[in-house]
C-alpha cells in the first residue's frame, strides 16, 4: 500500500472520530434554557456517616476533615450532622472554639440545639475558662423554652467558667441571683457550685466571704 493511501486512511479514520465525538457531544447536550441537576444525596449520607463514626471515637480532627470538605462541596448539611460535629469538638475541651463556631451559626437560623448538644458545649467552655462567653450563651438559651431544670444544669457550668477564668465577681452574682430564684422560678443550684466557689474564695485569702457563701449553701 502506497504513503499516500496510508495517510488518506488515516485522515478519514481522524474525521470520523471527530464527527462521533460531535455527534455524542450533541447527543448528551441539554437543550438551551435547561439545566441537569446531579443529586448530591448520596455525598451528604456519607458525611453524615464519618462524622457519626468521629463522635463514637471522638476523633476531632476527622470531624475536622469531614466538615471541611462540606464546606469546601457546600454542603447544605442537616442539622443532626452539625450538631453531631459540634459535640465530637467538645468532648476534649481543647476545640471549644470550633464548637462555639457551629453553636453561632446553628443560633442565627433559630433552631433550638439539642439539650446534650449544649451541655457538651458549656462543659467545654468550662474547661476553657470562657466564662464570659458561656453566660452570653446562657442569656440566649434562657429565651428558648429550655426546662429550668436544664437551665439550672448551665447555670451551675457557668459559675465554674466564671470562676476558672478569674471573673469572681461575676461568679458570686450568677450565683447569689440563682439562690435567689430557686423558690420563685423553679430553678435549683447545686450545693457544689456554692462549695467550689467557697473554696476559691478560701485560696484568694477571701475567708469571710467563703464563709457567706457556705451559709448560702447551708440555708437552700
Amino acid at each position: 500500500m502506497s504513503s499516500s493511501m496510508i495517510k488518506n486512511d488515516h485522515h478519514l479514520s481522524s474525521n470520523r472520530t471527530d464527527y462521533l465525538r460531535q455527534k455524542n457531544v450533541r447527543k448528551f447536550s441539554p437543550p438551551k434554557g435547561h439545566f441537569v441537576t446531579v443529586s448530591c444525596s448520596s455525598s451528604v449520607e456519607s458525611v453524615m456517616s464519618r462524622l457519626r463514626d468521629a463522635e463514637r471515637s471522638q476523633d476531632w480532627a476527622s470531624t475536622l476533615e469531614v466538615m471541611t470538605e462540606a464546606k469546601v462541596l457546600k454542603m447544605d448539611l442537616p442539622q443532626t450532622a452539625i450538631e453531631s460535629a459540634m459535640r465530637t469538638y467538645c468532648f476534649s475541651g481543647q476545640q471549644w472554639a470550633r464548637g462555639s463556631t457551629l453553636f453561632d451559626s446553628i443560633l442565627k437560623k433559630g433552631v433550638k440545639p439539642d439539650e446534650s448538644t449544649v451541655t457538651c458545649l458549656f462543659e467545654a467552655l468550662a474547661q476553657g475558662r470562657q466564662g464570659r462567653k458561656a453566660l452570653d450563651y446562657l442569656k440566649i438559651l434562657a429565651s428558648m423554652h429550655y426546662e429550668e431544670a436544664f437551665l439550672s444544669t448551665l447555670n451551675d457550668l457557668v459559675i465554674r467558667a466564671l470562676v476558672l477564668e478569674g471573673e469572681m465577681e461575676a461568679a458570686l452574682q450568677l450565683l447569689e441571683e440563682a439562690a435567689r430564684s430557686c423558690d420563685s422560678k423553679g430553678r435549683s443550684v447545686k450545693g457544689s457550685s456554692f462549695t467550689f466557689v467557697a473554696n476559691e474564695l478560701i485560696k484568694a485569702g477571701r475567708q469571710e466571704q467563703a464563709e457567706e457563701v457556705l451559709e448560702m449553701r447551708d440555708y437552700l
